[in-house]
């Protein structure tokens, strides 16, 4: 066995060539977020916008505080909706670039690591799936990392970010209740042992999310309010109310939450889903597996098996795949987090690591295989975002073809006797 201070012997895993090859990649996603974002700024039905517009004009309403602050400040500052909108969505997705590439540089890699990091269910996915770009699960990836690194420098600090922020998010996007485990689980493995002080930090953060969880869940928008807020929207920004939007006004109660989602549920849905939770975990549940909770980790000593920590972790999200169709999101969503979970684990020592001799052994010497092998898993397929969508193929082309056509306004490239023939837009012929 190998120890996780010990890697395959070649450039593939050398740390400062991992720090340069992330940077490209999380530069080059950027790039194309906000092109795409730049693009879909004004299409009327795109849930990357029709979510953020949700507002308290019509009433309390799930999903409604961020829109309500893009609605004064474009009223105060009098512009567009959608401009307010997009400029948060280009923050919020630089922060959450920024922050990924500061808790991942300098890491001690290896090559499961690489493999788990640029898997397409995490990173990739959101510029593959635009329609998933920059929603508002991406304040809680911010929200999650922020507190993982704070955590890691003082323990009070953390949970006062954590009672506060939680809360708040819930405000935001409600469904964030069921990733909070991870922020219980990273408090718990850095405590000696429960006592009274412990159980205090641990009522501090969630006693505050089940009162306002229930508040929420208790305080649906009636559909004439909605009626309202969709009429505000209209008369102050000419803005329909569409998409996620419109959803408050059809989907009011959970049971139709569950119902309409039930009935898009299939066994071909169910093996697509199976083969992507597989393939796209895949290097994840290895290092799980070939990792152990260190003895210094005393609470979750009883429990032996480090999978058990993320199995309970993730029981929660099942109620996400039977309450909505967007599978695809909750898988990228699902992942983000518990790789996350992991690297706080492993970069602080609460794991050890332990890769079998005859895995190294065998990558070293079929170099070429392992890079083909890396090219095909991590750029060459994709979830779809809903249920009822098939694989997608070939990201590594189509995004950059996409932010091509995008950029240049161009409908396709043709190659004719080695000659770039550009097709420009009607618009340019007329």
């Amino acid at each position: 066995m190998i120890k996780n201070d010990t890697y395959i012997k070649y450039k593939f895993t050398d740390n400062n060539r991992f720090n340069i090859y992330l940077k490209i990649y999380l530069t080059s996603l950027f790039f194309f977020a906000l092109i795409f974002l730049f693009d879909k700024r004004n299409v009327g039905v795109d849930s990357t916008i029709n979510e953020w517009i949700i507002n308290y004009q019509g009433g309390f309403t799930r999903r409604g505080l961020t829109g309500e602050l893009f609605f004064y400040l474009s009223k105060y500052f009098n512009i567009g909706l959608r401009p307010v909108i997009f400029t948060f969505q280009i923050i919020i997705y630089f922060i959450f670039i920024n922050l990924i590439f500061k808790y991942l540089k300098n890491i001690k890699i290896n090559l499961l690591l690489i493999f788990a990091i640029f898997t397409p269910i995490f990173l990739l996915y959101p510029v593959a799936e635009v329609e998933v770009l920059a929603r508002k699960e991406t304040l809680l990836f911010i929200g999650f990392l922020y507190f993982l690194i704070l955590h890691e420098k003082d323990n009070n600090y953390s949970i006062i970010f954590a009672s506060i922020f939680c809360p708040i998010m819930l405000f935001i996007w409600e469904p964030s209740i069921f990733f909070y485990g991870y922020f219980v689980s990273a408090v718990l493995v850095k405590e000696k042992n429960f006592n009274k002080e412990l159980l205090l930090k641990i009522l501090l953060i969630c006693i505050p999310i089940a009162v306002i969880f229930v508040f929420i869940i208790t305080n649906l928008l009636p559909h004439n309010n909605w009626l309202i807020m969709k009429s505000s929207l209209l008369q102050n920004f000419n803005e329909q109310c569409l998409g996620a939007c419109s959803l408050l006004g059809t989907k009011i109660s959970i049971y139709e939450q569950f119902r309409m989602t039930i009935g898009e549920i299939n066994i071909e849905a169910i093996f697509r889903y199976f083969l992507i939770f597989l393939i796209g975990f895949m290097p994840l549940l290895l290092l799980i597996g070939y990792s152990k909770l260190a003895h210094r980790v005393k609470i979750y000593s009883y429990i032996g098996k480090i999978y058990i920590i993320f199995s309970l972790n993730f029981i929660p999200v099942i109620v996400l795949f039977l309450s909505a169709s967007d599978w695809g999101r909750w898988v990228n969503i699902s992942y983000t987090f518990a790789l996350l979970f992991y690297l706080y684990l492993y970069k602080n020592n609460f794991i050890n690591l332990n890769i079998p001799n005859g895995f190294v052994k065998y990558f070293n010497n079929k170099k070429k295989l392992l890079y083909l092998l890396f090219f095909i898993f991590a750029f060459m397929w994709n979830p779809k975002t809903a249920i009822t969508g098939d694989i997608a193929t070939n990201p590594i082309y189509k995004i950059p073809y996409k932010g091509i056509k995008i950029v240049f306004e161009i409908d396709s490239i043709r190659l004719f006797e080695d000659n770039p023939i550009i097709i420009f837009h009607k618009k340019y012929i007329e």
